[in-house]
């Protein structure tokens, strides 16, 4: 069964630096688990962004991948204090 992903956090004021991380990010997802990501931002609130990753058919090997890149990337230290990355995992009924 597939699952997907959708991961939201608040960004800095400047963007730079996390943009570039999240393609990076996004690009080594989907050479490694041939799943494309996607990057939105809150309508009213454009320094919320989440991550979209739909269809994941092996959950494990996504979570193993993008947990490592993550730490690679040390993604925690790009979006400053009082911020986090939050995970919801999704499946179709």
């Amino acid at each position: 069964m597939s699952a997907n992903y959708y991961i939201y956090y608040k960004v800095p004021a400047d963007t730079r630096l996390v943009k570039s991380a999240v393609d990076e990010l996004q690009r080594s997802l989907r050479a490694k688990t041939g799943v494309a990501g996607r990057l939105m931002c809150k309508h009213d609130e454009p320094r919320t962004w989440m991550e979209v990753y739909e269809n994941i058919p092996d959950q494990d090997e996504f979570h193993s991948v993008l947990t490592g890149e993550l730490e690679r990337l040390r993604f925690d230290e790009l979006l400053g204090r009082g911020s986090s990355r939050q995970t919801e995992v999704f499946r179709t009924l």
